[in-house]
């Protein structure tokens, strides 16, 4: 499991100068960032959630001012923009800000996102105090105002991390078959953010917890449900860690191996500890992970429940008897065209009561009439389904078609299909329309 994304503070590459002069690689840029890193950038995170970057993107703003715009669009800047007018930017564009200024509130930045605030304020208080004695009250002001937005930033935390700085709260929930980890994130002093995640298997775990109740001879199901929420947990950490960034402390809601621990610090280079019974505030932040973690599953568990609902109602509309309701496997048509011209068919999998992204298919029309969908609908299908049809009639064992073919469209569309499932030697039961 990765995270969703980091935040880079570094200047990027440019070799254009904006319309009044100014050079980008002067000005560093604040900016969302997935990828490979490299040495010349400076990279921050990884954070829970794409949301949690764009909120600390947005407090540097507030704060420190730096630009989040492309090069391109910083060397095409002949005046500010609306950053600049609302106080979101300092407007290096147009030298509304020299380069050591710019590069004095870079550093205070990262060290901002290095939990570094208390240096923060100091250092802004002495700018403050230099403007102050220099006479240049304008500038006295803007690194007072800094100072005020950073404390009001800082005083709007949820999580008062005293003397931590990164820690990762992990709390486990099982119910229902299903399990939740809920994921805390506390990263330079700042709680970014909870993420839940649904770990499967979870019959794997039932298992191995019976198996062990069973040779310590304990039939209490208190003790059984414990111990598959430790096996969860240590799956968890075993896989999410592999190739993240593992801070220097762990608050987990059950007590887990501590050979795990160590074969943690081993691998990634950093001395880990784990606590399952903390105190005082880390009490306090395992308690909201804990409800976090028991919200998220019953959540999840009342979606499952009406997905179900849902697709029982279908089988009973269409009078289907699938051996397994689970396995109930559908694939869904659709074209789409733009004033008759880039035509492409969509197939959507609908299995296990969800749809499938990863076997999101489309396809790309050539060769027809601009605007006929029925040609369309039929090049589709025949891409779709000629190969299974040849593997059926070989005998291939892993050839298998859906259990419902569901074509967008009305008697024209479906017709269409029928001609192609006609041709293929198809079971012309399998389809439906829906206009």
């Amino acid at each position: 499991l990765k995270m969703t994304g980091t935040v880079t503070a570094a200047a990027l590459p440019g070799k254009s100068k904006s319309e009044t002069g100014v050079s980008p690689l002067l000005y560093s840029r604040i900016a969302y960032y997935r990828g490979a890193v490299e040495k010349k950038h400076h990279y921050f995170g990884p954070f829970p959630s794409a949301w949690a970057v764009k909120e600390s993107i947005q407090l540097l703003q507030k704060v420190f001012r730096l630009r989040t715009c492309e090069d391109t669009v910083f060397a095409n800047r002949s005046r500010p923009c609306l950053l600049y007018q609302i106080k979101r930017c300092s407007g290096p564009c147009v030298n509304k800000i020299t380069p050591e200024d710019y590069a004095h509130d870079v550093r205070n930045a990262e060290k901002f996102l290095r939990g570094e605030t208390q240096d923060v304020l100091k250092e802004l208080e002495s700018r403050m105090m230099a403007h102050a004695d220099r006479l240049e009250f304008e500038q006295a002001a803007e690194a007072r105002n800094q100072m005020t937005a950073l404390s009001r930033v800082l005083h709007q935390q949820s999580v008062e991390t005293g003397t931590d700085t990164d820690v990762d709260i992990l709390a486990v929930k099982v119910q229902g078959g299903r399990a939740c980890v809920n994921l805390a994130m506390v990263r330079g002093g700042r709680h970014l953010g909870d993420r839940p995640y649904f770990p499967s298997h979870v019959d794997d775990a039932h298992a191995i917890a019976t198996l062990l109740q069973e040779e310590a001879q304990s039939q209490n199901e208190e003790g059984r449900a414990k111990a598959v929420e430790i096996h969860v947990l240590e799956a968890f950490i075993a896989q999410h860690y592999l190739g993240v960034p593992v801070p220097p402390a762990l608050i987990t809601s059950e007590a887990v191996n501590p050979h795990l621990i160590d074969a943690l610090s081993a691998q990634s280079g950093v001395k880990v500890s784990a606590v399952h019974n903390p105190r005082e505030q880390r009490r306090a932040w395992l308690e909201m992970a804990e409800k976090n973690a028991a919200l998220q599953l019953a959540r999840l568990l009342a979606e499952e429940g009406s997905q179900q609902a849902r697709t029982r109602a279908l089988v009973e509309a269409l009078d289907l008897t699938p051996d397994d309701l689970n396995a109930l496997r559908m694939e869904c048509f659709d074209i789409s065209h733009t004033s008759g011209e880039a035509t492409q068919a969509s197939c959507v999998v609908f299995q296990n009561h969800k749809m499938q992204n990863s076997e999101y298919r489309r396809y790309k029309i050539d060769g027809i009439t601009p605007g006929d969908d029925y040609a369309a609908m039929r090049q589709v299908l025949l891409r779709r389904y000629g190969k299974v049809a040849e593997a059926i009639r070989a005998g291939e064992n892993n050839a298998r078609m859906p259990d419902v073919v569901l074509i967008d469209g009305g008697k024209g569309q479906v017709s269409m299909a029928r001609e192609v499932f006609e041709t293929l030697g198809l079971d012309l039961a399998l389809i439906v329309g829906v206009e």
